[in-house]
């Protein structure tokens, strides 16, 4: 007969609340950022001559997305939005592996779309607000590493 007792890892349990944490800041980053204004906008006249420069948050494009009656694009960026509340949630009540894979998945296609799409003319994005958008994937994407804490049998 063997004398097992059930204990948790201490440094998985630090390991995990720091890349948890990560994780939820990441995704809070993501929903902050998508009220800063990003991206710079060339609108045109008729003749294809430059009027104007504005620049517009995420929240802003959205909008104008549904203006030009692309509702599609529309919804596909609120629910995005709401993704990243969804995450946040659930990473704080509901810290199950499953959570944070389905979290980092969404980042990395996000990302990687990012990466592969090409740029519109007339769209310029601003160093700063991008910069902080890769940080924030990155946080998100530390949510394939996060591994909730599991009870280890130890001998005593």
């Amino acid at each position: 007969m063997s004398n097992e007792t059930v204990t948790p890892n201490s440094s998985q349990s630090k390991t995990f609340q720091l890349l948890r944490i990560l994780f939820i800041c990441g995704c809070l980053m993501g929903i902050v950022l998508t009220f800063v204004p990003g991206i710079e906008i060339t609108h045109r006249d008729m003749f294809g001559e430059e009027v104007q420069k504005k620049t517009y948050s995420s929240y802003e494009v959205t909008r104008l997305l549904g203006e030009r009656q692309k509702v599609g694009w529309q919804l596909f960026y609120v629910i995005l939005f709401a993704l990243n509340i969804v995450f946040v949630i659930l990473a704080i009540r509901y810290p199950k592996r499953w959570v944070f894979i389905s979290g980092a998945s969404i980042a990395a296609f996000f990302l990687l779309w990012d990466f592969f799409t090409p740029s519109k003319e007339g769209i310029e994005y601003l160093l700063i607000p991008r910069i902080l958008g890769y940080i924030s994937s990155a946080f998100v994407l530390l949510g394939f590493f996060v591994k909730p804490t599991s009870s280890v049998p130890q001998q005593v």
